[in-house]
């Protein structure tokens, strides 16, 4: 009988959520190009609903500041725009961190305004690249980004991926008391 209770004792506890396994092993090299094909498109949508705000705003001022005004606009209409490219890369189901395709996301955004913003609107208007990178408020823009789809992330793909929140920060899923005590 002693032995039967430490072969229970020393047996893993059970766990009424799967454990998630960690994309390397879980999707085939087809699958992830499609992830990546997904992602840029979603983050060139993305930048596309942001740069079409950001310069139609000059049509309308408001404000003295033409720039300031621009600015403004894209900061907040930055929300609704990468809720949209979240949306669009979240539809088919995936489930990677909130985080990682956030950043993914700002890093294609910011790769299409060295290739064709700062080239085609800011330089033409007297702007360089290091004024334009080297703003505090493209860097604003870009934190506020990555937190548009962490926080997308976390209210809407956590829960259908049957994880709490704490669950999905602590890593793999611990057993609960409930689980223990029905088991032993």
């Amino acid at each position: 009988k002693l032995r039967e209770q430490a072969r229970k004792a020393s047996s893993p506890p059970v766990s009424f959520r799967p454990a998630l396994k960690p994309m390397s092993t879980e999707m085939s090299t087809p699958a992830r190009a499609h992830l990546v094909s997904r992602l840029v498109a979603s983050a060139c949508l993305t930048w596309c609903l942001g740069v079409t705000a950001f310069l139609s705003s000059y049509l309308v001022p408001v404000l003295d500041d033409a720039d300031l005004q621009a600015n403004l606009v894209l900061t907040v209409a930055v929300v609704p725009a990468v809720l949209v490219g979240a949306t669009v890369f979240y539809a088919t189901g995936a489930t990677t961190h909130g985080l990682l395709v956030g950043s993914a996301m700002f890093v294609v955004a910011g790769s299409l305004d060295a290739l064709i913003t700062v080239p085609v609107f800011i330089r033409p208007a007297g702007g360089t690249y290091a004024e334009f990178y080297g703003d505090p408020g493209f860097w604003l823009i870009g934190a506020e980004f990555v937190c548009v789809v962490l926080a997308y992330w976390w209210l809407r793909i956590v829960p259908r991926r049957g994880e709490s929140l704490e669950s999905s920060l602590d890593g793999p899923p611990k057993p609960s008391y409930e689980a223990v005590a029905l088991k032993g």
